[in-house]
């Protein structure tokens, strides 16, 4: 929790916390309820128009793209763990000192990729979309 600026802020689709120690307190949390495990992941750095700049900047954007399977428990079986897509954004500062801390926490999550990688799901998901597509073609 040290690289979380005192200000920092997190949000994700159910919360919004501000603060370092408020941070920390979500992140606990959650890690008593639920299990994660990371199935697929890449990270980049988002740049501007003049590019990427080399070194600590001021103020830069991390993204990471994920796929999470999360459960109840370590004890439940990872078949009935939720895959769930997410998208994580990093705003990150450098301080006075020139030490990095990440000023701002977003998670994203995607109902398209989570139910595209749900077992069972994605196959019924799959075969809806395909319904749908046909039927609408169909009336135009």
């Amino acid at each position: 929790m040290n690289s979380y600026d005192d200000g920092a802020t997190f949000e994700d689709p159910f919360v919004k916390v501000c603060g370092k120690n408020a941070i920390y307190n979500q992140f606990w949390t959650v890690r008593k309820f639920l299990n994660g495990e990371v199935l697929s992941s890449r990270i980049f750095k988002e740049c501007d128009d003049s590019g990427c700049s080399e070194g600590p900047a001021r103020n830069e954007r991390f993204v990471v793209e994920a796929l999470v399977r999360f459960r109840l428990s370590k004890c439940q079986p990872k078949v009935f763990g939720l895959p769930i897509g997410m998208t994580i954004v990093l705003e990150v500062g450098t301080t006075a000192d020139g030490k990095a801390t990440i000023k701002s926490h977003r998670d994203y999550w995607s109902l398209h990729r989570t139910l595209e990688n749900a077992p069972v799901i994605c196959t019924l998901y799959t075969f809806s979309k395909k319904i749908i597509g046909s039927s609408t073609s169909f009336i135009a």
